[in-house]
């Protein structure tokens, strides 16, 4: 039996300084997978690398068997030199569409609606050395965007009690703050998940 995924692929660490080696990750990033910070938020520097471990649902079917690092890619002509990892994840067939999916989830970091560009490739855990990565696909940019949760409390005299948590920016580059606005709406009957207007003068911002 076949077992493919979908795969995201990483280079392997180099020491980055020299041209030599400058020359190299010039090389290799039409092939790779990166990310980079949204420069409208003020925030905290990003970490250089995208890692395999950022990806939460990356998952190896055979860890006693299957080989997710140092591994060669066609594009290079299997060059021993170019170590790449990957890091695999599970896809499924939907039936409606008619198309394969995965769902990937990435964790990052301190990062405030970051960048990412997946180079993704076609995996066999198990295969002959030099055959287990299919060509690289580049993926179009996306935004991360940062986990939130919120909690709503209905109090005494029809007060509601609303908390949002999760992480947020400092400041934008134009000073502006953090807003939370909470808006009362009301559901139609034209569909029942997106069937919801605003109440007109029931809006409010939260505060911290």
């Amino acid at each position: 039996m076949i077992h493919l995924q979908r795969i995201a692929v990483f280079e392997e660490q180099f020491a980055f300084g020299t041209s030599e080696n400058n020359d190299q990750l010039n090389r290799i990033k039409p092939y790779i997978t990166r990310w980079g910070l949204d420069p409208i938020w003020s925030q905290t520097s990003l970490s250089p690398n995208l890692e395999p471990q950022n990806f939460k649902r990356a998952k190896v079917v055979d860890p006693a068997e299957s080989k997710t690092t140092g591994l060669t890619l066609g594009e290079f002509g299997f060059d021993p030199t170019l170590d790449f990892s990957v890091a695999p994840h599970e896809v499924a067939y939907d039936e409606v569409r008619r198309l394969w999916f995965c769902d990937i989830e990435i964790d990052p970091g301190v990062a405030y609606f970051p960048f990412v560009r997946l180079a993704l490739a076609r995996y066999q855990p198990h295969s002959a050395d030099n055959a287990y990565l299919s060509r690289v696909v580049l993926a179009d940019f996306a935004q991360l965007t940062p986990d939130r949760s919120a909690c709503v409390a209905f109090g005494e005299a029809g007060r509601i009690n609303i908390r949002v948590s999760g992480r947020a920016f400092a400041e934008s580059t134009e000073g502006r703050e953090n807003r939370v606005t909470a808006t009362v709406q009301e559901r139609t009957n034209v569909d029942p998940d997106l069937g919801w207007i605003d109440v007109a003068n029931l809006s409010v911002n939260l505060r911290r």
